[in-house]
């Protein structure tokens, strides 16, 4: 049982497993769908289990608004669903000056027009990048705090990314998307 989680050889008629699984579509046939787990693993599943029994990150029945709390709230308790959560990223400082740096570029300061390009591009980058993340929750931190999620749209081993939960713009998740009021 090396590497395994159970014997195969020792599985009887009326036991009972459990798995969680977090599959991307490679192919839509008409009543089937042919997924690939994260190891690799291909395998199709009927039409049926899939309408009875999983959730897409990306499709919501209806909106509902929300608070920032709540969205938090959400998040926190997503459990082992996947969604689709809407973000702005952390401020670097390079990022900032980047933006002061190319708003100069060629322009006089002393000018009314540069100084207000000036204060429209800071206020931008204090922002942040605005990042839109499909995964799903490996840890949380209390209201406010941050929760580690693993992107999977990421390529390579190293898929963990952080999620600030105050600056959570929507949240896709069990068919409804939570947008921030």
């Amino acid at each position: 049982m090396m590497g395994s989680k159970c014997d195969f050889t020792q599985i009887k008629v009326g036991d009972n497993l459990s798995e969680v699984q977090y599959y991307s579509v490679t192919k839509v046939l008409e009543d089937e769908l042919e997924l690939t787990n994260e190891r690799g693993y291909q395998i199709t599943v009927a039409k049926g289990i899939v309408e009875e029994g999983m959730y897409f990150a990306q499709q919501y029945e209806k909106e509902q608004k929300v608070s920032r709390t709540e969205l938090c709230e959400l998040l926190e308790s997503a459990g082992d669903t996947v969604f689709t959560v809407n973000f702005r990223k952390k401020i670097k400082e390079e990022d900032v000056l980047e933006a002061v740096l190319s708003t100069l570029k060629g322009q006089e300061l002393t000018s009314p027009q540069a100084q207000k390009q000036l204060k429209a591009s800071v206020k931008q980058a204090l922002q942040g990048e605005e990042r839109t993340l499909v995964g799903y929750l490996l840890q949380t931190e209390p209201k406010m705090g941050r929760s580690q999620v693993i992107d999977l749209e990421a390529e390579g081993e190293h898929r963990t990314r952080l999620v600030d939960h105050r600056t959570i713009n929507w949240l896709i998740l069990k068919n409804i998307k939570y947008l921030q009021k």
